[in-house]
């Protein structure tokens, strides 16, 4: 029988799916920039670097990033590194343990709109269906604008995002 994913389901790999502002008027805009991704589990606790034996690995395969810039800053607890992707590309966080991701938050620190994200969404790859499912689809179409705190920082923090279940009678999105 097929089962579905659900929240509480424990997986080793989640992909960050990201999308470039629309704002980006040229092809060399279509870049993407993030300082920091946190993902939590049914605690509330962060699931960053090391936490006894498990270990946490950002990666941006096929990314074309600066040396100084790479998949590591987005996973790096710090607001003064960020992560930059000129092929507009994923961000994959791998456990060396399948983990429970119950919510999750980012952030970005930009000057300007260039480089930003406005649509994405979390998946997690099924080791037993061999494919990426639809943790949390919500702002994959629909353009996510966040509310200016009105204070100097460049830095804005997205989230917290919930991973729901899916809606009654509809299957988790596989591809």
């Amino acid at each position: 029988t097929t089962r579905q994913a659900l929240p509480g389901d424990a997986f080793a790999t989640y992909r960050f799916n990201v999308n470039p502002s629309g704002s980006a008027s040229t092809v060399a805009d279509q870049w993407v920039h993030l300082s920091e991704i946190t993902l939590y589990d049914d605690t509330g606790s962060a699931l960053t670097g090391r936490s006894g034996n498990l270990e946490l690995l950002c990666s941006n395969p096929h990314g074309d990033n600066p040396a100084s810039e790479t998949a590591s800053e987005a996973c790096d607890l710090s607001m003064t590194t960020q992560w930059r992707d000129y092929n507009g590309g994923d961000l994959v966080l791998s456990f060396t343990a399948p983990v429970v991701v119950a919510s999750y938050d980012w952030a970005a620190c930009a000057a300007d709109d260039v480089g930003s994200i406005e649509t994405w969404s979390l998946e997690a790859f099924d080791v037993g269906r061999q494919r990426w499912v639809v943790l949390d689809g919500t702002y994959s179409s629909a353009a996510f604008h966040a509310a200016s705190d009105g204070g100097s920082s460049p830095c804005t923090w997205m989230g917290p995002f919930m991973i729901e279940a899916p809606v009654s009678g509809h299957e988790a999105m596989y591809y």
